[in-house]
């Protein structure tokens, strides 16, 4: 909303909306009573002391999340070279050249290589 200013430079302000309360939770007990299945009597645990578990969780939670990330990523290599070995691919029947000639067409360093290839296999 743009309202104008009661000061003496006459400039414009521009109000920013004030942040509505939509719902606030708030934990009125210092205790949390957990009733566990497999036994009779309630235990009874404080908001601190919940806080420790949840951090606790947490940090166990990160610790697996790197260990898994380094593993898959350990695992990724291992399978990739399980399948390469494993796999015919095209470098397997590709031919290196080395010390070509200076050629600048190509159709006649093809041309070049593919005769010196046949001599080659020809004897």
């Amino acid at each position: 909303m743009i309202t104008k200013p009661e000061n003496p430079f006459g400039m414009l302000y521009i109000r920013a909306p004030e942040p509505w309360m939509i719902f606030m939770a708030q934990c009125r007990q210092d205790d949390i009573i957990v009733q566990v299945p497999w036994e009779k009597e309630k235990r009874v645990i404080t908001k601190q002391d919940l806080g420790i578990m949840i951090v606790c969780v947490d940090f166990l939670i990160f610790i697996i999340l790197i260990v898994y990330s380094i593993l898959l990523e350990k695992r990724q290599v291992e399978f990739a070279s399980d399948f390469s070995d494993q796999t015919i691919q095209m470098k397997d029947f590709a031919l290196e050249f080395f010390n070509l000639p200076e050629e600048n067409n190509t159709l006649k360093l093809k041309a070049k290589v593919w005769d010196h290839v046949m001599r080659v296999m020809g004897d």
